[in-house]
């Protein structure tokens, strides 16, 4: 629903026609999860255009998607939140948008650590787009494994985390296969590989015990989830649109069985794209609601673009030059006043 069918075709994988279409080429990934990167990188070669190479990690998707994730040995991966693997690799069985959601942010996060230690620590709070494109990381990995992660997350290819991240794609639009996908990048790429991560990671499983969280949370959590005004204001407000209902949905759930950092997982991208239709409704910018491939998303943090593109809480609407009436309704303009959230100067 809110994205443009140029980006809905982007994402799509057909595997049947992919699988077909492949012939008598030669595999991915071996029948053990081992990624067959002479292969990928030989595909690259002869593809002739972007589009050709999009269906290139497409088909690495459906092939990674065949991966029986019970039998890769994980105990050789040494990067942060490592030892949460096993449950997150389980999950693309049963919710593969949380998989990728939760495994894409590990990934991220290894890849971070792996350019930290290659530089002595001398690049630091790099962004996933800098990341992809640094000199760097294309030594340490080769370059086959980086065009994958281009592809992947570029704005000019399939931008799969920003779209799950930001809350345009929801769980029934989500290819499982790419779930499949990160968990045999994560897999293949750290793998033996020694990384110090570069600060103390926290557990998702263990969330609780974080002192981020104020200590009369839990009462207050557990006040909310015995009371049934939480469901009764999902039943009836506009603010969450339908497609995205599942997200809260499936956030309470977690929070119900004590899972915070899943629940925040869950929530979040919901709340973003909530908060999204509100501005596009408010400020009579439709198109801002959807996400094309030929403009930068309007997101609610902005970092890395904040001079370029639209920001939800900032005071001016970019494309009118008007002010924005979601603050007005949110009744908080001094975010936006504040420069802490304010995105292209005008």
């Amino acid at each position: 629903m809110y994205l443009s069918p140029a980006v809905t075709a982007s994402l799509c994988i057909d595997p049947v026609e992919l699988v077909a279409g492949q012939g008598n080429k030669p595999p991915f990934v071996s029948d053990l999860g081992a990624v067959l990167w002479p292969q990928v990188e030989d595909a690259f070669a002869h593809a002739p255009d972007s589009a050709e190479k999009k269906n290139v990690v497409k088909r690495f998707a459906v092939a990674a998607h065949a991966v029986d994730l019970k039998r890769l040995s994980l105990d050789s991966i040494s990067i942060a939140h490592s030892s949460q693997l096993r449950s997150v690799f389980a999950l693309v069985a049963t919710d593969p948008f949380l998989a990728f959601t939760i495994g894409v942010t590990i990934l991220e996060r290894g890849l971070y650590d792996l350019n930290w230690s290659s530089t002595g620590g001398a690049r630091r709070n790099m962004i996933l787009r800098d990341l992809i494109a640094s000199h760097q990381l294309k030594e340490s990995l080769g370059a086959a494994p980086v065009e994958v992660l281009q592809i992947l997350f570029s704005p000019i290819g399939l931008n799969i985390r920003n779209l799950v991240w930001h809350g345009f794609l929801t769980p029934s639009d989500f290819p499982p296969a790419y779930a499949s996908l990160i968990a045999v990048l994560i897999y293949s790429i750290f793998a033996g590989r020694r990384i110090n991560p570069s600060d103390v990671s926290w557990d998702p499983n263990n969330f609780n015990e974080n002192q981020c969280f104020a200590k009369d949370s839990h009462t207050i959590t557990r006040a909310i989830l015995e009371s049934d005004g939480w469901i009764k204001v999902l039943n009836r407000t506009e603010f969450i649109p339908a497609s995205h209902q599942s997200f809260i949905k499936s956030g309470i759930e977690y929070l119900d069985r004590g899972f915070e950092l899943l629940f925040l997982v869950s929530v979040l991208p919901a709340l973003e794209h909530s908060l999204r239709v509100l501005f596009a409704k408010l400020n009579n910018v439709p198109e801002i609601s959807i996400a094309h491939t030929d403009a930068y998303f309007s997101t609610l943090d902005g970092f890395g673009q904040r001079n370029i593109h639209q920001t939800l809480l900032d005071s001016v609407v970019v494309s009118t030059g008007l002010q924005n009436h979601l603050l007005q309704v949110l009744n908080r303009s001094d975010l936006g006043n504040a420069g802490v959230v304010s995105g292209p100067q005008h």
